[in-house]
């Protein structure tokens, strides 16, 4: 309903709220906090959020797999499988990563294992000597062509190109991702909005240069699990946890007793995820674990096996090698980076954007327009309706409701009185608002502190 700046001089400026019960709050976090909680319930924001989730929407259905993708992953499968034999008896093909787990999206390479028994590792030196088998025998096949012989990885492995077009990472015996897979596309059986949001990320997390493990930042797989965990312990959203050992590597995935549905939009699911990663997580000691889906400490005795765990570092667990601490491909200096993208991409939405990456079309981004209304001069008392000019965010500039913000501080300072009102409008027609000052600054600390 209004909005009352006051200054004096035992205190800096101090902002009052009243809402249309007749409720007041004071003070900068609770006020700035109250304000958003009544704009995310107008009728501007739920435009907002409805425009974000078409928007979207477009992105992912320009990102699904086609049939045509389907059938080229499958094929080569075939293909591979039919070769595999000739390294020896009992070997075959199995497929993991994205491919199978139901994240992928179009254009997504097919990860796969040449192995003997699922349930049998190979002794690493005899690894190399396989592949380089396994490469002679492909070389011979008219749809593949070798690209790239890694022997020198912790697991060798041939990067191809299948009927140039597919890109494929072929390994030997490699069964540690096999579990991992099954889990994940258990965990988007459950609701297909869980898969959407990971290819959302994902597709976020490549646009803005903070994904891949040979450059130095988190894997893919990292942040898939970034996603299932916000996902866990969101107050509001609470997706089971899945028992890890249940999950074997096996061809078949499990059942499970559990359900879930999702009673938040995709937009809104999305800005809660920045958020929670760019604020609310503890960098440096909290554990971004799936296999708890509790929000532990580093020194907690759950991860006692955890590589790294007293360092002050992003800590992301294999559900399955509880030693494994997936931070270690990240550099410190793609951490810092990291960091900032993710806060970077909290901010995008508060300004009523999406992040970058996301937009479907340059015309899709939004802004909210919210217009402020200020006394030119007035006592204490509440100044009549006639009394108002409103300074209103300009199409096109993101930051117009932190300069009309700004301004408004300015004229507050300026006046006669120690006690001005403001109240927030709609959107009116109003003069362009100028920049203000380095110091008039109050009310921009105040905005950083919303919330969606």
């Amino acid at each position: 309903k209004s909005l009352r700046l006051q200054k004096s001089r035992s205190r800096p400026l101090m902002a009052f709220v009243t809402f249309e019960t007749g409720a007041s709050l004071y003070g900068s976090r609770r006020i700035a906090q109250g304000v958003i909680s009544e704009l995310v319930k107008s009728s501007t924001f739920a435009s907002v959020w409805a425009e974000f989730d078409a928007s979207l929407a477009q992105k992912l259905a320009e990102t699904r797999v086609t049939d045509e993708d389907a059938h080229l992953t499958s094929t080569c499968l075939q293909e591979l499988t039919l070769v595999a034999p000739n390294l020896g008896k009992g070997w075959g093909v199995r497929a993991f990563g994205s491919t199978c787990n139901g994240f992928a999206r179009h254009g997504s390479d097919l990860d796969a294992t040449c192995c003997r028994d699922a349930s049998v590792a190979l002794p690493e030196p005899f690894l190399p000597d396989l592949l380089e088998d396994m490469a002679r025998l492909l070389e011979e096949q008219p749809n593949f062509t070798i690209v790239e012989k890694v022997m020198s990885a912790r697991i060798p492995i041939l990067r191809m190109k299948f009927k140039q077009v597919l890109d494929v990472d072929l390994s030997l015996q490699n069964i540690e991702p096999l579990p991992n897979t099954q889990l994940l596309r258990s965990y988007v059986s459950l609701d297909t909005c869980i898969r959407d949001l990971g290819v959302l990320v994902k597709l976020w997390a490549h646009a803005a240069g903070v994904c891949g493990a040979q450059q130095g930042h988190l894997s893919a797989y990292s942040f898939t699990l970034m996603v299932i965990y916000f996902l866990q312990v969101d107050p509001d959203l609470r997706l089971p946890v899945l028992p890890t050992a249940r999950f074997d590597g096996s061809a078949t995935t499990p059942p499970h007793p559990h359900s879930w549905r999702c009673g938040l939009s995709m937009a809104q699911m999305l800005g809660r995820f920045f958020i929670f990663f760019a604020e609310q997580f503890q960098w440096g000691s909290e554990v971004v674990s799936v296999r708890t889906g509790r929000r532990l400490s580093a020194s907690d005795d759950t991860f006692s096996e955890l590589r790294g765990r007293f360092a002050s570092r992003l800590h992301v667990e294999d559900p399955f090698l509880l030693h494994r601490n997936l931070q270690c491909a990240l550099r410190p200096e793609q951490e810092k980076e990291l960091n900032t993208k993710l806060w970077e991409a909290a901010q995008a939405f508060r300004q009523g954007l999406l992040p970058v990456g996301l937009q479907a079309s340059p015309d899709t981004r939004h802004q909210i327009d919210v217009g402020i209304q200020m006394p030119i001069k007035e006592d204490r008392k509440t100044a009549p309706s006639g009394h108002f000019k409103k300074l209103s965010q300009p199409n096109g500039d993101e930051h117009g409701l932190v300069l009309a913000m700004q301004n408004a501080s300015k004229e507050c300072h300026e006046s006669d009185s120690e006690s001005t009102r403001c109240t927030l409008d709609g959107p009116g027609e109003g003069a362009k608002a100028s920049a203000p000052a380095a110091e008039d600054v109050p009310v921009t600390l105040l905005l950083k502190t919303w919330k969606l």
